[in-house]
């Protein structure tokens, strides 16, 4: 920023004088006169030089060739209402994107730092946010850019973008902004949770100051919360009224925040300020871009409680909230986020796993388009996690997170790095290139959900390996859980049922210890199993009991499309036929498995079937 002392009185007259090419000395009564009012400032005077000559206080005549000016005119001018105007006329005929460049940059003080300015500039709302800075603030003198800040060149100037209408907006926004940064420089969390919540107290919601939450206080707020969606109809809640207030909004606004940043900092309270969004929401009738992002949040608590009447309401109220979401065509930055949460939980309970990856692919790619990185990168993980259990062909899907680690890596994401490589060791295990696995980053292993993830997937690949009694020792540690929350969540407790069960019915086929024990878990698995079947069409009637029509279970995995689950009944038919002594019908759907496992991409399991094809010719 250029000093208040400015420069001196002569540079002034020769600042004048080069600018009306005239004699220093014909100037000199009018460059006095400028000094005095603008203290030297050279932005200011020249400002004030220009406005004099745009009101034709100073004129050129053609009749005398040489400029003219009323002195006693100029005299009579008021500096600070001059400035006013200067600043006022000039900023006022900017175009719309330029004026919000300036007030937004205006909430950050005398100046904004470059990398915010990115931030901001990869946001939806603010797109081209730097470049109007550089084409705009900067070209036309109201900010200077010294490589790292851009900075107003005077405190008038930023005193004038404070005062443009609404301001109060774009302070939330820019607050909002901030607690963004926090999130993704990690170390920050906890600043951003409590600046979350002082600001939320600030708007009137009397949250716990210290983040602390006892779970009586969750129940409550939970219960109420429920009660509010139970009493309104489908109807009703696509229809809330469109609430215009900006305190209101701004609540929800912190509250989208505070979801994201409890999740990650403190994660024992997300739930309570989650229940707390969707309260507010519905109690006071709010309809705004975070409503849908309110709607499947609660749902996801919801769907954490059992398998049963809380999990049917969550898939209720995660629909809507994508149905709200869908008719809003200003939502489209919300997206990445709220089909998230409903396609990993409640949503994965009502849709084929196939739907769900399509969706969450499309979730990370408006993730990328509309500059929220960090969502992409989770809808990413996800979507690549739905897609090993779907059965994707694993060769493809080994190019494919050999591409998204080289977009990680660009991005400096190196959650989504951990994720990725974590996966990719399941693939290459599956595959049968263990000698490719990279071992994962240590220090990032400790975000939510990776422990979970990791688990369930290696428990699968153990299975599909043939290490049953791995996955029946990973079913125990399941069990022995501290954390009841991560047991209770649905799709989880589905998939431990599924590989569990089907490990014990092995176990026990082979006359392995713990004989009573395995038959307990069959018996548990399927009832798991059977109540998850009621949430979903998809192969209700047949997949959900071990049968003795191995045709009926492999023609349910054909239907669904899953071809990894297809080549395993096909696997197990054959194990079943070789057992009593049915070489020929054992060798049929040994075929029909390796034909399986071939269209997987599982070179392991083809060679183990190839193996199993041999044994039966050579005897």
């Amino acid at each position: 920023m250029l000093s208040l002392s400015g420069i001196s009185a002569e540079d002034v007259n020769a600042m004048i004088s080069d600018a009306l090419g005239v004699f220093p000395r014909i100037c000199n009564n009018l460059s006095d006169v400028v000094y005095r009012k603008t203290n030297g400032n050279p932005y200011f005077a020249l400002e004030f030089l220009r406005s004099l000559i745009d009101r034709d206080i100073i004129n050129y005549s053609l009749r005398e060739k040489h400029w003219k000016w009323d002195i006693n005119q100029i005299c009579a001018e008021n500096i600070t209402d001059n400035v006013l105007f200067i600043l006022t006329n000039k900023m006022s005929v900017l175009e719309d994107d330029a004026q919000t460049a300036l007030k937004v940059a205006s909430c950050f003080g005398i100046n904004i730092s470059a990398v915010i300015a990115r931030k901001l500039d990869a946001t939806l709302q603010y797109q081209n946010f730097q470049a109007t800075l550089d084409h705009v603030a900067v070209k036309e003198g109201f900010m200077d850019f010294d490589g790292m800040n851009y900075c107003f060149v005077h405190d008038k100037v930023i005193q004038h973008g404070e005062g443009l209408e609404d301001k109060s907006q774009y302070m939330l926004d820019s607050y909002s902004l901030l607690v963004s940064l926090f999130y993704l420089a990690r170390k920050d969390l906890l600043q951003a949770f409590h600046t979350c919540i002082k600001v939320l107290n600030l708007l009137g919601e009397d949250l716990p100051l210290n983040g602390n939450v006892d779970n009586d206080e969750l129940v409550s707020i939970v219960t109420k919360t429920k009660a509010l969606f139970q009493e309104k109809s489908n109807d009703e809640l696509m229809t809330i009224h469109n609430e215009t207030s900006r305190r209101s909004r701004a609540i929800m606004q912190f509250y989208d925040q505070l979801s994201i940043v409890s999740y990650l900092a403190k994660p024992g309270v997300c739930p309570y300020f989650m229940a707390r969004w969707a309260h507010f929401s519905l109690a006071h009738n709010v309809s705004c871009k975070y409503t849908p992002g309110a709607f499947v949040s609660f749902s996801l608590i919801l769907s954490c409680e059992d398998l049963g009447e809380n999990a049917r309401i969550a898939c209720r109220i995660g629909k809507i909230g994508i149905m709200v979401l869908s008719r809003n065509a200003s939502t489209m930055g919300e997206l990445p986020g709220v089909y998230l949460i409903h396609y990993v939980h409640a949503g994965s309970l009502i849709e084929p796993i196939q739907t769900c990856v399509s969706l969450m692919q499309h979730a990370y790619e408006i993730g990328m388009q509309t500059g929220n990185p960090s969502k992409a990168a989770f809808n990413l993980s996800a979507m690549v996690a739905k897609q090993i259990k779907a059965g994707t062909n694993l060769l493809a899907l080994k190019r494919d997170i050999a591409n998204y680690l080289k977009l990680a890596g660009q991005y400096a994401q190196k959650q989504l790095q951990c994720n990725l490589l974590m996966m990719n060791a399941m693939v290459l295990r599956l595959i049968g290139d263990e000698e490719e696995i990279v071992q994962t980053l240590q220090d990032e292993k400790d975000i939510p959900a990776w422990e979970e993830c990791e688990f369930c997937l290696d428990m699968m690949t153990s299975f599909y390996l043939g290490h049953m009694e791995r996955v029946y020792h990973k079913s125990k540690l399941w069990e022995e859980l501290v954390d009841s929350v991560k047991k209770k969540m649905p799709p989880r407790v589905i998939y431990i049922a599924f590989f569990s069960g089907l490990a014990s019915a092995s176990l026990y086929s082979y006359g392995k210890k713990n004989s009573q024990r395995h038959l307990s878990k069959i018996a548990e698995s399927l009832s798991v199993l059977e109540n998850a079947a009621t949430f979903s069409d998809i192969g209700a009637e047949e997949d959900v009991e071990i049968r003795a029509e191995f045709d009926s279970a492999i023609l349910a995995s054909r239907s669904s499309k899953f071809v990894h689950e297809e080549g395993l009944a096909c696997e197990l038919a054959g194990m079943h036929y070789k057992k009593n002594g049915n070489k020929s019908l054992a060798l049929s759907f040994f075929r029909q498995a390796r034909s399986c496992y071939e269209s997987w991409g599982s070179c392991v399991k083809v060679r183990h079937m190839t193996r199993q094809i041999d044994f039966i010719g050579s005897n």
